[in-house]
């Protein structure tokens, strides 16, 4: 099975940017409040490993996350945790569209499938094709229930060198260009061109960690809720009159800010933030905002990304957090 998406990598570089839609109010990030919303983290994993710059892979290297939910049923939880599980290289996958097809101007057009490395294709607003590649890196899939129960692991191949770039550099180059202003009416041609590099790896990176959470099957359940619950979805209208279903991910890069993450401590003391858009049929079906940190392991696992906060975007009391809660370094090799 393909999975496809088409996604404005980076609304300005690839592409024109939509209206910004209001970022949805964001739970309390207090250390006792994130601790309260989810209790039984250290029963998982107790603590957080300090991040390693310039560090390499390890197996063993783990990020756990805190998800909840808070919609029309009622409030869930759950804790997933992604976990190195083999060495880079090996078995591999390949995202590409059907041969010869090129994404249209200013998108990114990706499907997954088996075969020997990850590439990302994208086209500039000029027309040019370019692509991305990465091996791939084993990881572990790991859910537990609300109470800290584990349910069901899985195995899945992620893009490395995706997950090695991240975000946070791009967010701190965008946000010394344009201090989380939005984009300028022009700028200079070398400027432009050096954020573009920036707004791919980004977009790339994206990509890979929504990739993790979709594709990981002990998670089909807590997707399921979360779009039950958050995402418009679109019309019988829509869908006739689209030929489908088309989505659309637009991170607006030009709009990253400094976001400490106070319940990481030190650790999310540089973490960046930037706000996306998911459309669906050209319509906007979710805002939320990723808070990421430096890529540096055990972190690399989810390409930094400490937070995820999103919403309804007609209903802000039908929303969703995805939250970094706790780590470990694999153990080194002998």
């Amino acid at each position: 099975m393909i999975a496809r998406a088409r996604a404005a990598a980076w609304c300005w570089a690839l592409g024109a940017c939509a209206a910004m839609a209001p970022p949805p109010a964001a739970p309390s990030t207090t250390p006792a409040a994130v601790a309260a919303r989810f209790p039984h983290a250290a029963s998982i994993v107790d603590g957080l490993a300090t991040p390693e710059p310039g560090g390499e892979w390890r197996i063993g290297d783990l990020v756990l996350f805190g998800v909840r939910l808070e919609g029309e049923s009622g409030t869930r939880a759950w804790y997933v945790a992604l976990e190195a599980a083999g060495d880079v290289g090996g078995d591999r996958f390949s995202m590409r569209v059907a041969p010869g097809v090129d994404p249209p101007r200013g998108q990114s057009f990706v499907g997954f499938v088996r075969g020997r490395t990850y590439t990302h294709t994208y086209t500039m607003t000029t027309g040019e094709v370019g692509t991305r590649e990465s091996q791939g890196i084993p990881l572990a899939v790991h859910l537990y229930d609300g109470a800290g129960k584990h349910l069901s692991t899985s195995y899945l191949e992620a893009p490395e060198g995706f997950l090695r770039g991240g975000f946070h550099a791009a967010c701190v180059r965008f946000h010394d260009a344009f201090r989380g202003a939005g984009l300028p009416s022009s700028m200079p041609m070398e400027l432009a061109q050096s954020l573009t590099g920036d707004g791919i790896q980004a977009m790339s990176a994206l990509i890979a960690f929504l990739q993790t959470f979709q594709e990981a099957a002990p998670l089909e359940d807590v997707r399921r809720a979360i779009v039950d619950e958050v995402l418009d979805t679109p019309s019988l209208f829509s869908v006739v009159t689209h030929w489908g279903v088309s989505l659309t991910i637009a991170p607006h890069l030009e709009r990253a800010s400094p976001e400490p993450a106070p319940w990481l401590g030190e650790v999310g003391a540089s973490a960046y933030q930037f706000p996306t858009d998911l459309s669906v049929n050209d319509s906007l079906a979710m805002r939320y905002h990723i808070v990421a940190i430096a890529p540096d392991p055990p972190g690399r696992v989810a390409a930094g990304v400490v937070a995820l906060e999103g919403s309804h975007p007609r209903d802000p009391s039908r929303r969703f957090e995805v939250r970094l809660l706790a780590s470990r370094r694999g153990a080194p090799e002998h």
